[in-house]
């Protein structure tokens, strides 16, 4: 079941986009410490968001490329603000241009998605209510919500998609770690396990659930790793993803987790962004209620009139509200099952070669989507940045 939103369309005709390239060795200082960092364009997009309320980014999904693209009104992109902001951050301006309806509509998810980020983290195509699946006690199916936009100059739509599932925890156990090495690993302070002791090594990665192999698991994070404590490693996911790891490292460990297509060096992850299965759908009986679609919807749009000069976001109908629009669409979801049910079953009746008249067929349309920012895995061994524009 999906629910549409419509907003007052955003003119796309008085946007300006700039298209924008990060530099990947330029070093980024902070407190005395130079690293270099990996992601410089998702950094630098999100950092954008959250210090400027007049424009939408979003980064390239090619991660190959540091390109990211700045939308804004054109008289706004035409005040030394923005300019300068581009300067000091040492971006280099490729293209200037009119905003077509494909960036608008990548930029909008991103730029909600990064503005929502403490209460919905992102997981693969899906944006998860709440922070509680990083703990490693929390074993219960998680509600998330599926986000699309469609733009045009004469409208702008939302579809929201509730999804209930189960993302497995990460456990020795569930690698096939023997119980005797398990034990001595847990006993030992500085100890580690081997790939040679680790038969199911393919796991999948938070956010963007790729797939790698485990080649390491350690209890202290490895001596070339480019952070030096586990509070810089919680700054940095914050200020990347937005995820916020669980406060103490107590129950952490170190895997490293080698993606052979990417890299012939392992990234280093904590355990509870790694997971040994994919999302997988929950029990029927869990399926999720319309309460996170109103929740998120009722957040856009708050975020929208707080923190969006430019781009605030206005139900078409104002007579309604969040709620009043999640009941009408669970209303025309149930009608429209219900009119697919009494059709199927007089298809049923017909003659093998009958011809459906197609008044009989089910309406559909294409519509065209932006896709997630896919990023790579978070750490490498080059030195990162320390972190601290986000808390």
């Amino acid at each position: 079941m999906s629910f549409h939103f419509n907003f007052e369309p955003i003119c796309t005709d008085d946007l300006v986009s700039i298209l924008v390239k990060a530099d990947r060795q330029d070093p980024m200082t902070r407190g005395g410490s130079q690293m270099v960092f990996n992601l410089p364009h998702v950094f630098i997009a999100r950092k954008l968001i959250l210090t400027n309320e007049h424009i939408l980014v979003a980064p390239s999904t090619d991660p190959s490329c540091t390109h990211l693209v700045i939308i804004g009104k054109s008289d706004y992109m035409k005040q030394k603000e923005i300019t300068s902001r581009i300067t000091r951050l040492k971006l280099t301006i490729l293209v200037t241009g009119k905003t077509c309806s494909g960036d608008l509509e990548r930029a909008l998810k991103f730029t909600i998605q990064t503005r929502l980020s403490k209460n919905w983290a992102p997981c693969a195509d899906l944006l998860i209510q709440g922070q509680d699946f990083l703990d490693s006690r929390n074993n219960s199916s998680i509600l998330s919500v599926k986000v699309n936009f469609c733009a045009t100059n004469s409208s702008l739509d939302m579809t929201l998609k509730p999804v209930s599932s189960i993302l497995p925890l990460f456990s020795l156990d569930g690698l096939g770690v023997p119980a005797e090495v398990s034990t001595s690993f847990l006993r030992t302070d500085g100890s580690f396990i081997t790939e040679d002791f680790i038969p199911n090594r393919w796991v999948y990665v938070l956010p963007s659930m790729k797939k790698g192999e485990v080649v390491e698991i350690r209890k202290d994070l490895p001596i070339d790793s480019p952070f030096n404590s586990y509070e810089e490693l919680k700054i940095y996911w914050l200020n990347l993803y937005g995820y916020k790891l669980p406060s103490s490292e107590s129950d952490i460990f170190y895997v490293q987790v080698l993606f052979r297509m990417l890299s012939a060096e392992p990234m280093t992850y904590p355990s509870c962004c790694v997971r040994p299965g994919g999302l997988r759908p929950a029990p029927s009986r869990d399926r999720p209620p319309t309460g996170a679609v109103r929740q998120f919807a009722i957040d856009t749009l708050s975020y929208s009139r707080r923190l969006f000069a430019d781009f605030q976001l206005r139900l078409i109908d104002p007579d309604k509200d969040v709620a009043t629009v999640v009941a009408d669409n669970a209303a025309a979801s149930t009608a429209s099952q219900s009119t697919a049910i009494a059709t199927a079953s007089k298809l049923q009746t017909q003659k093998p070669n009958a011809v459906v008249p197609p008044s009989a067929r089910p309406a559909g349309c294409k519509r065209r989507h932006a896709d997630n920012a896919d990023e790579a895995g978070p750490t490498s061994s080059v030195k990162q940045p320390r972190l601290s524009y986000e808390g």
